[in-house]
């Protein structure tokens, strides 16, 4: 099976510290069996913060992270979740986390 993809955008924290947030996204990765937390940079040309993560199972790490996600949404924080669940060919595909 082809590594599959899951990029969370954040526009903005708002009030949420990013490095808590940050290691509490890598705890959720991690309990995802064989989910990997890539690693993290900033877009030059927009500005935003990416996330990147992957895995066997985009949909397992999408469902992982939704909670968690939510409660970030509601704290303030502006981001947008996207993924890959196949080959690498296929674009990433928004994620309603709602």
């Amino acid at each position: 099976m082809s590594e599959q993809h899951v990029r969370i955008v954040v526009a903005d924290f708002g009030p949420v510290d990013r490095w808590t947030w940050e290691e509490r996204i890598a705890s959720l990765v991690d309990s995802v069996p064989r989910g990997e937390f890539d690693g993290t940079g900033t877009d030059l040309g927009t500005g935003e913060f990416e996330v990147f993560i992957y895995g066997p199972d985009a949909n397992a790490l999408v469902a992982a992270l939704t909670p968690f996600l939510r409660e970030s949404n509601a704290a303030g924080m502006r981001l947008k979740v996207l993924k890959r669940a196949g080959d690498v060919e296929l674009d990433l595909e928004p994620v309603d986390i709602g």
